[in-house]
């Protein structure tokens, strides 16, 4: 199954890209996200593991992903690691648009038999999720809030 969403950004596509590629941005992207780091001794780019620890209900939770691949300023495909869904991919897509950058956020999944009627609801609930993190990378950059490698920015 795909679920998605896009969102309209007044800002480049490397300014898209320079706030939603390093790791450590992830704070920037979903709120449960404590911290979040590239994994030593991976390399930039593809082949790059990403971690991340986030604080649901009370609890934390240890996420990693491997950039599977990527064009610079325009496309990446991540993997989840340690999940009972192989087939877990997410991308990010960015297109120059006149006024900025269009940004879709895609996610590829596996809905296990025993939920199929549950179908609808599973893909809605992802590109709510989706929505979500569209818009706050949107506000990130409309409002201006200084992050990791962005331009002028000590973050």
């Amino acid at each position: 199954m795909d679920a998605s969403a896009e969102v309209d950004i007044f800002a480049p596509p490397e300014e898209v890209w320079n706030l939603i590629r390093p790791a450590e941005n992830a704070v920037h992207l979903d709120p449960s996200t404590m911290r979040a780091f590239q994994v030593p001794g991976t390399p930039s780019g593809v082949g790059e593991i990403q971690g991340s620890i986030s604080r649901l209900n009370g609890r934390e939770y240890v996420a990693m992903i491997e950039v599977l691949e990527e064009v610079q300023n325009r496309y990446a495909l991540t993997r989840s690691i340690g999940v009972d869904d192989d087939a877990l991919r997410m991308a990010y897509i960015l297109r120059p648009t006149r006024s900025g950058t269009r940004l879709e956020l895609r996610t590829t999944f596996t809905i296990p038999a025993e939920l199929w009627d549950k179908t609808d609801v599973l893909i809605d609930d992802v590109r709510r999720r989706h929505h979500e993190m569209a818009q706050r990378i949107k506000w990130v950059i409309e409002a201006d809030v200084p992050y990791a490698g962005k331009s002028g920015s000590s973050a």
